[in-house]
């Protein structure tokens, strides 16, 4: 069962460039770029969710460059505001921040790892997780002294 059973996903690829398109596309690289820093989302998820993959795809094996220029262009614009927007939040407000990251990297396990199950490999899959934060969390507060 697919995650897009309820979604429509466009597989119709854009070929040609107009003001509305520009601007679609434009937006469609700032939210990629926006949700590829945040751990845990995908932006080709976001995009094939949008309905753009198809064009990027097409348009990078075909060097369409009039459809890369706003997507990347988005993607700049994206990477500088979130990132600005992130370390705001980071300073301002560290221990929600952390929160919410932790919250988005739990959340994307499923997705991920859809085939997660209790069993001997799934346990060792949580013991192997519990280390690596453990191990984490002990290498932190040591660089912090």
């Amino acid at each position: 069962m697919s995650i897009f059973s309820d979604v429509e996903v466009s597989t119709i690829a854009m070929t040609s460039l107009s003001v509305k398109s520009f601007i679609s596309l434009f937006l469609a690289g700032f939210i990629a770029a926006a949700t590829m820093i945040l751990p845990g989302v995908s932006g080709s998820l976001v995009l094939l969710i949008i309905g753009l993959y198809t064009t990027f795809t097409n348009a990078v094996s075909t060097f369409n460059i009039p459809l890369l220029i706003p997507g990347g262009l988005g993607v700049l614009v994206g990477i500088l505001t979130m990132t600005k927007l992130i370390e705001s939040f980071m300073s301002k407000y560290p221990q929600p921040a952390y929160f919410a990251i932790c919250g988005l990297i739990l959340g994307s396990v499923f997705p991920v790892y859809p085939g997660f199950t209790f069993n001997l490999s799934g346990m060792l899959s949580i013991i192997t997780f519990l280390i690596g934060f453990i191990l984490t969390y002990i290498l932190g507060k040591k660089e912090n002294n």
